[in-house]
């Protein structure tokens, strides 16, 4: 179930009878969603993986086969740039009760965006932290508190870095190209 820049959607009311997907449910670019109850009634175990991006309104995300989903999955989704409380995986975990997600399920949440890159990259998947990029020979290049701002890579030489994130003592390696 792709649901993608339907900028005059506003809920998902009416797909109440829907029992299974098989596959994905992308929620994505949908500037007034604010209302996902129409799902919840999808099996969870029919879901393969969970995207909610840019749904600039979109805060309350625990409804039931969300919900279900995460705890089947041990916290794998994807929840970005969306109102607060659906913003991370964490966020919509706690909605749900859940009193914590293993680090390494959570830290594949983490993407950065976009990458290949030759300007700015975005840390998707949590909202702050910790970030220190290295080049290839392991050398120190960034090492800076990110939040939602883009971080700037411009002065870097092309070529591959990595890139530790650091959020609540979790952390995950991320591999990005500078163009």
């Amino acid at each position: 179930m792709h649901i993608n820049q339907a900028f005059n959607l506003e809920s998902l009311s009416g797909l109440d009878n829907i029992p299974s997907v098989n596959g994905y449910v992308n929620l994505s670019f949908n500037n007034i969603l604010t209302n996902i109850d129409g799902i919840k009634n999808i099996d969870a175990s029919t879901i393969t993986e969970l995207n909610f991006v840019q749904n600039d309104l979109l805060s309350e995300c625990n409804v039931q086969s969300v919900c279900d989903f995460i705890g089947l999955n041990n916290g794998m989704g994807f929840f970005n740039l969306n109102s607060t409380g659906c913003n991370t995986i964490g966020e919509v975990a706690a909605e749900c009760g859940f009193l914590g997600i293993d680090k390494k399920y959570l830290a594949r949440s983490i993407a950065i965006l976009p990458n290949p890159t030759n300007q700015k990259i975005s840390i998707h998947g949590v909202t702050s932290g910790e970030i220190r990029i290295t080049n290839i020979t392991g050398q120190l290049v960034i090492d800076e508190p990110f939040t939602q701002a883009p971080i700037s890579i411009a002065h870097l030489n092309a070529g591959v870095y990595f890139a530790e994130i650091e959020v609540d003592g979790i952390k995950a390696i991320k591999k990005i190209i500078k163009q």
